[in-house]
């Protein structure tokens, strides 16, 4: 089942997410005092990665951006909780796990509708936010997939009903008031997303835009030090 509108170029797919495994574990104590290129952090950093549509904390960046953190000594600055289908459910438990984060810094970093969800949460808590191929208006984008769905990482099913998408565009966001918080990350190729509309939307954010790969942005990796060195220090 595929979906595609015209405006956004937006194609949603159930294609095979890969092997399902044990998601990052993301402790609850955070590190501090600790630096990275050389340059002093604040005292306490949190790293929310929020992940996708019918994704999961065990998806490939996920992993990727808890495993860099973990080489530099930061394993505690990351955390990421697996969101329920409900977009309202799910902006419930983020702002759970932001308000337990109390005073320490935030960095979001959200993939593909996880962006959606990291481009609100920013314009509400004064946030820097990395967003990875993001979804901009994924309430118009998902209504052909109205309907059963399945999560490719946990097998839960559960049904995509209108009451969601209009809980989705609830939180559209169609301007951000503080753009230089906001890092875009986006593939030429990604197949489900158009990389254009991001850059035009994103147009006073810092941005990379990376020639070819695809929505699942398999050199994203390569990029990670890119990603930290954005919540550590805004540049």
């Amino acid at each position: 089942m595929a979906v595609f509108r015209e405006r956004e170029r937006v194609i949603y797919t159930k294609a095979a997410a890969g092997a399902s495994v044990a998601p990052p574990r993301g402790a609850r104590v955070f590190a501090s005092g600790s630096s990275h290129n050389g340059a002093r952090l604040p005292e306490r950093l949190v790293y929310l990665y929020i992940h996708g549509f019918n994704s999961a904390p065990a998806s490939i960046k996920a992993r990727q951006l808890h495993a860099r953190l973990t080489a530099l000594g930061r394993a505690a600055e990351f955390a990421c909780p697996a969101l329920p289908p409900s977009p309202r459910e799910a902006m419930t438990l983020l702002e759970r796990v932001i308000a337990g984060c109390g005073d320490q810094p935030l960095v979001l970093v959200g993939s593909s509708l996880g962006g959606f969800y990291a481009t609100w949460l920013a314009e509400h808590h004064d946030c820097r936010a990395v967003l990875v191929n993001p979804a901009i208006t994924p309430h118009e984008g998902l209504v052909a997939w109205l309907g059963p769905q399945k999560n490719l990482y946990t097998g839960e099913a559960y049904e995509l009903t209108r009451g969601h998408l209009a809980e989705m565009a609830a939180r559209f966001v169609p301007q951000s008031t503080h753009p230089g918080r906001l890092f875009l990350m986006h593939t030429t190729g990604d197949e489900l997303l158009d990389w254009r509309i991001a850059v035009a939307r994103f147009s006073g954010s810092k941005q990379r835009i990376v020639e070819g790969s695809d929505h699942g942005f398999a050199e994203f990796e390569q990029y990670l030090d890119e990603v930290i060195a954005f919540g550590d220090h805004g540049t």
